[in-house]
């Protein structure tokens, strides 16, 4: 015959609450990976741009080295864009996400540009600073800033290898 069931109206309630403080308790135990992962990502970034600005800096001075930029770019400061043949020249083949800058400043010169008298060689202390930020954003004060200094001597004469003392 019938019997009478006997119904439970709250069953899908409790079922909702359970499944809500399992979600509840999910997100906690998640958070730390999450944000670990932003942090290694943005460290994997800022290594492969260190890794990227030695290998400019490398490949312009040979550049420089082999008279292949100009001398008026140098003493004028001309502030150049990295394009994507210049990393290719350079050997990086990785996607970039910064977009950057690259001049050459003259921090120090033997003779002075003040002294009248000619010499053979003038030497130079130059510095090669690379400017970098994120692709799409302006630039801010908060530039990723690299400066490698070198020493450039300069032969105002001809072709003739530096004096050996």
């Amino acid at each position: 015959m019938l019997q009478s069931v006997k119904r439970r109206h709250f069953l899908l309630l409790e079922v909702l609450i359970a499944f809500a403080l399992v979600v509840l308790c999910v997100f906690p135990l998640i958070a730390p990976h999450s944000a670990m992962l932003r942090n290694q990502t943005s460290f994997i970034r800022k290594v492969e741009l260190d890794h990227l600005v030695n290998l400019l800096f490398g490949h312009l001075v040979e550049q420089l080295y082999a008279n292949k930029i100009p001398w008026q770019d140098l003493e004028n400061e001309t502030i150049f864009p990295i394009t994507e043949e210049l990393l290719k020249e350079a050997g990086f083949t990785a996607e970039l996400p910064f977009e950057g800058t690259y001049t050459f400043v003259e921090k120090q010169r033997k003779p002075k540009k003040e002294d009248n008298k000619f010499n053979e060689y003038v030497l130079y202390i130059f510095e090669l600073k690379f400017a970098f930020h994120p692709k799409g954003e302006k630039p801010t004060q908060d530039e990723q800033i690299y400066a490698y200094p070198f020493f450039l001597a300069r032969n105002l004469t001809g072709m003739s290898p530096l004096p050996k003392e």
